[in-house]
């Protein structure tokens, strides 16, 4: 028997981080990664769908979402198991009340247990009624199943005292699941095995930007009453989230970090719809501050075309011979805050070095940004 099973595709997500027109783009492209999906199930002639939650990032989602899932779903002639969560979770006369009849959707936080008799199989699965469920769902979980293989469908973030779902390794352990689709950890994770049983999490299909940069998966899988034989990790993302750290090490002006961004980061390689955040870091020579506005404006006409934030993690070498007898206000400044003893028994040398950072840059003019200090 072929699973198909994946979780956290986010349709309808917000998209904030970008302008009106991308963020509509991106979620059409996510409405495209689903039918993609779909068409993965039918190549690889699947018996069974899972969906382990949080396959919409709202729980009410728009028109247009909505009616592309039950158009896909229903071109399937498989079951598929949904299994509502933290973002999708179930409400009365929603969504998930108005599915195709091959597609079972758990609506209760009880955990049940479905039988497809034609497969051989039960499905246990449940449901998220809000955006928290802080019970574990596995405490009083029953063997009603009499089938060959026993799954589990479920969205958690497998961490005692959480409130997501929160069952355990040792759960799993006990249980007699042969499978176990995970969803809610966006980080594909690698394969674990507690006992008998195989827990796979998909990561979040899409990753959103580089705050989100790693894509995960759609899982294959193969298996009988003897257990898993096979296992593939399908990549459907539609664009990548790149993110180059660039090494500012004794620049003394903007031109020379551009140049730095201009050999580190050839943009041969990324593709349309990629996203591309540059983090700058080192240490510049501290008679210069690096403008951010500027570095940022001449990144973006190098990378015409995508979407490029640049963060700046940098900060001043303190020259500390040249600093101590510098005349300028910097040097006034870091003889009072390095070598004033009350300000240097008081203050530890992390905190006076952010200080000095900061004032560096108030100095010039530039924007200050104390997360990048």
């Amino acid at each position: 028997m072929k699973i198909t099973a994946f979780g956290d595709l986010h349709l309808d997500s917000a998209f904030s981080a970008f302008g009106l027109r991308e963020s509509s783009k991106r979620r059409e492209m996510l409405r495209n990664i689903f039918s993609n999906i779909i068409s993965l199930v039918k190549e690889n002639q699947s018996d069974l769908l899972l969906i382990s939650g949080d396959l919409f990032d709202v729980p009410a989602p728009t028109p247009e979402s909505a009616s592309l899932v039950r158009r896909e779903l229903s071109s399937l002639d498989i079951p598929v198991f949904i299994t509502p969560g933290n973002h999708d979770y179930y409400i009365p006369n929603g969504i998930y009340d108005k599915m195709p009849e091959n597609v079972y959707v758990f609506k209760n936080e009880p955990l049940e247990s479905i039988t497809v008799d034609s497969l051989g199989i039960c499905v246990d699965g449940y449901a998220f009624i809000s955006d928290s469920y802080e019970r574990n769902p596995l405490s009083t979980a029953e063997n009603n199943c009499d089938a060959p293989i026993h799954i589990l469908c479920a969205h958690t973030d497998m961490t005692p005292g959480s409130k997501y779902a929160p069952f355990t390794e040792k759960d799993l352990e006990k249980s007699n699941y042969t499978f176990a689709a995970l969803g809610h950890v966006h980080t594909k994770t690698d394969i674990l095995t507690a006992g008998m049983c195989t827990a796979i999490y998909s990561g979040v299909i899409q990753g959103k930007g580089p705050d989100e940069p790693q894509n995960g998966c759609v899982n294959v899988i193969e298996l009988d009453k003897n257990g898993i034989s096979a296992i593939e990790r399908v990549d459907v993302s539609l664009w990548n989230n790149l993110i180059f750290q660039v090494s500012v090490d004794g620049a003394i002006s903007d031109s020379d970090i551009i140049n730095r961004i201009k050999l580190e980061c050839p943009n041969s390689f990324i593709s349309e719809h990629d996203t591309l955040r540059i983090e700058l870091v080192g240490e510049y020579d501290f008679r210069f501050s690096p403008n951010l506005n500027y570095v940022t404006a001449e990144t973006r006409k190098l990378f015409d075309g995508y979407e490029i934030t640049v963060k700046n993690y940098s900060s001043p070498k303190l020259d500390r011979e040249a600093l101590i007898s510098d005349p300028s206000v910097a040097g006034v400044l870091y003889r009072r805050l390095f070598t004033d003893p009350k300000i240097v028994d008081a203050y530890p040398e992390s905190v006076r070095t952010r200080a000095f950072n900061l004032s560096l840059k108030a100095l010039v003019g530039d924007d200050i940004d104390p997360e990048n200090i």
